[in-house]
């Protein structure tokens, strides 16, 4: 899945060269919905100050995001044309609106514009997935009836939020999923991404990354496991799934999910090669051999139930019955 923001066009004029045997299979989410001036456009203007974004910065209004605080309807037929795979959202402390303090402002959608925006995506046949923030953004993306949350509660900032309209005491409040979220969740069926190591992604190099951890970071660690927990034993279900910088990606999210202790090598397994593809994949018959699925798999050295490190030893890959070189 491509959920990073991106221009349709040159995503678009890739598509035939994909999902081949030689080639990835991918859905686009393309532009994200945001609130006016909200993330990621602080960063992405920065890309362009940085010239990694050859762009005006005038010209990511409308290819890398659509800001949205009211009249959903304005914008969506513009939206469809692009001819998007997927939707996306962008939750940012959206407990901030209800603050009533100027000064507390959050950067992603208003709940009842999600709300909307999910709805809209619904009656077009579109799935939807939620960037979150904090477990407040867990209630309000599951509340809009998304189909997915592609985070954890993240990142270990170091501002200790701490908000007395809230009444929160510690970032565990703060960044912990309710038990009655988890539960709606399991119900509706949404798959959550890990997501899990996100905020150690700058260690991944380092011999023993979680020993090189800051005290925020170790901090932040104790809750991302005790909502993985949580979230395993609601039975909700769960999508390995990475959120780090492109040298870490998915290998680093398996050794920092494998660390935790939460899931057994079997659990683990599963959430990579069964419940990851049948996410962004639901329509097809993959994940699995069976008669009648797909023929996409790969030859391990040995048992990744008894050693997991197994996964990283891969002897042979076969797509769509293929062998590939």
């Amino acid at each position: 899945m491509c959920s990073t923001p991106g221009d349709a066009e040159p995503a678009n004029s890739i598509r035939a060269q994909l999902a081949t045997p030689a080639t990835v299979d991918v859905i686009f989410a393309h532009a994200l919905f945001i609130c006016p001036g909200g993330h990621p456009k602080p960063y992405l203007e920065y890309l362009v100050d940085r010239r990694v974004l050859p762009l005006d910065k005038e010209r990511l209004e409308g290819r890398f995001f659509y800001s949205v605080d009211s009249q959903v309807e304005k914008i969506w037929a513009q939206y469809l044309a692009t001819k998007p795979d997927f939707v996306k959202l962008v939750f940012v402390f959206s407990e901030l609106y209800g603050c009533g303090d100027a000064s507390q402002k959050s950067l992603g959608l208003r709940p009842e514009i999600a709300k909307e925006i999910v709805s809209r995506a619904k009656l077009a046949g579109l799935r939807s997935g939620a960037h979150i923030e904090s477990g407040e953004d867990f209630h309000n993306a599951v509340e809009a009836g998304v189909d997915m949350v592609m985070h954890l509660p993240a990142f270990p900032d170091p501002v200790d939020r701490q908000a007395a309209y809230r009444n929160k005491s510690s970032w565990e409040e703060w960044y912990t999923i309710l038990a009655s979220d988890i539960k709606l969740a399991a119900e509706r069926e949404v798959t959550v991404v890990t997501t899990a190591a996100s905020g150690s992604a700058e260690n991944f190099e380092k011999p023993n990354p979680l020993a090189a951890m800051n005290e925020n970071e170790k901090r932040f660690r104790k809750i991302t496991i005790q909502n993985l927990r949580h979230l395993k034993d609601g039975g909700v279900r769960l999508a390995v799934g990475s959120d780090t910088m492109p040298g870490a990606g998915i290998q680093f999210e398996i050794d920092f999910l494998k660390d935790t202790d939460v899931f057994s090598n079997l659990e683990l397994l599963k959430m990579l090669s069964e419940t990851a593809p049948k996410a962004i994949f639901p329509k097809r018959k993959i994940g699995a051999l069976e008669e009648g699925y797909e023929a996409n798999f790969l030859v391990l050295e040995g048992n990744p139930i008894q050693d997991f490190s197994r996964v990283k030893r891969i002897r042979a890959r076969v797509k769509e019955g293929d062998l590939l070189k």
